[in-house]
């Protein structure tokens, strides 16, 4: 099936422009507007680019030049959680685009059956698992009106999707490449931060994106420091945390994200600081995983995502660790290594986002 009618032509000059005007900014960045004109030519695209580069304006631009050439557009993204498509939604509909979560709200569903909304966030299990949201993708107004997929997170398709030694965690990741059946011709968009030259290659082939263009530049920030340190086998958390636990007492403690393997070590080092900064410190340390509460999820965001907000030190999992943009974070510290390579790029690209000098430690336990 051919690409929809208005696709096939590469960014114009007043398409630019029009962008430019519409987010505020002088101009584009040069990887920025070789992805847009790459998706307006129905071509796919594979970008990989450091954190705080402007990967998300790649695709949140595409309404702006159908608007531009007025022509109905839909962007459907898949994400792979729901606090990354609330903070998205929420982003876009305040910069007055029609935005939603798919399946969120059902009084939403006609209005996301008849193409009402530019763009439309998702996971894996709706699109592909539930037959009607299925059905929906294969609708005359879908293969007319989806002018690109996009893929968010995308190492997620192989850290989630498969699995050569252990069940998949979320297996729907990995057949995220039978969307290119119910919306033959959509150009495809990948996006990560983080993704090995060997990932990639894995990546591209479970979304089918055999003959994609890849943009891709070196994960390294010259504004962060990176150190390693062994922790004793038998060494109390009170003492390899001591100098967070000495800093927050003194009222002197940057912003930090400690960074733990499992929630059972997450609980821990939380329940350390709990007892250590014990009175008025309480305040300003919490913890963040998969099973915290979803009101209690939405309370720390927005206190991170505030440069004065109280929470000076977040204990999480890898689930604030996709999406996320904490403001003034100027430490990250891995208590133990996570298993890819590819999350502790990201997870250390939390740290000095605004370009500030930043500090990542990384805590092993040396067992022998």
């Amino acid at each position: 099936m051919a690409a929809p009618a208005g696709d096939n032509v590469q960014l114009t000059d007043g398409e630019e422009r029009a962008i430019s005007s519409y987010f505020g900014f002088d101009c584009l960045y040069d990887h920025q507007r070789k992805v847009i004109s790459d998706t307006l030519l129905s071509k796919d695209v594979f970008l990989s680019t450091k954190t705080s580069s402007g990967k998300s304006l790649c695709y949140q631009s595409i309404p702006v030049v159908y608007q531009h050439r007025q022509l109905p557009v839909i962007v459907l993204v898949i994400s792979p959680l729901l606090s990354i498509m609330e903070e998205q939604v929420h982003l876009l509909r305040a910069m007055g685009f029609t935005a939603t979560v798919i399946g969120k709200d059902p009084k939403e569903n006609n209005d996301i059956k008849t193409g009402k909304y530019s763009f439309l966030y998702t996971n894996p299990e709706t699109v592909l698992k539930d037959d009607e949201w299925r059905e929906v993708l294969m609708t005359e107004v879908y293969r007319k009106t989806v002018r690109l997929i996009v893929v968010d997170e995308a190492h997620t398709v192989t850290q989630w999707g498969t699995s050569s030694t252990e069940e998949v965690f979320r297996e729907w990741f990995g057949r995220l490449g039978e969307l290119r059946s119910l919306l033959p011709g959509i150009p495809m968009l990948a996006i990560t931060a983080t993704a090995t030259n060997i990932n990639r290659r894995k990546i591209k082939q479970k979304l089918c994106m055999m003959n994609s263009i890849d943009y891709t530049e070196s994960p390294d920030r010259n504004n962060i420091s990176l150190f390693v340190s062994e922790i004793p086998h038998a060494k109390p958390l009170e003492e390899v945390f001591g100098w967070l636990v000495t800093a927050a007492k003194q009222n002197s403690c940057p912003r930090t994200v400690v960074f733990c393997k499992s929630i059972g070590d997450t609980a821990k080092v939380y329940g350390m600081f709990v007892r250590e900064l014990a009175g008025c410190h309480r305040e300003i340390v919490n913890m963040y995983h998969s099973c915290t509460l979803p009101n209690i999820k939405e309370k720390i965001r927005a206190n991170m995502n505030d440069i004065d907000g109280s929470l000076q030190i977040l204990i999480c999992t890898n689930a604030a660790g996709m999406g996320v943009d904490f403001k003034g974070v100027q430490s990250v510290v891995n208590y133990g290594p996570p298993q890819e390579l590819d999350t502790l790029i990201q997870q250390l690209g939390r740290a000095g986002r605004d370009g500030s000098q930043s500090l990542h430690i990384l805590f092993y336990k040396n067992n022998k």
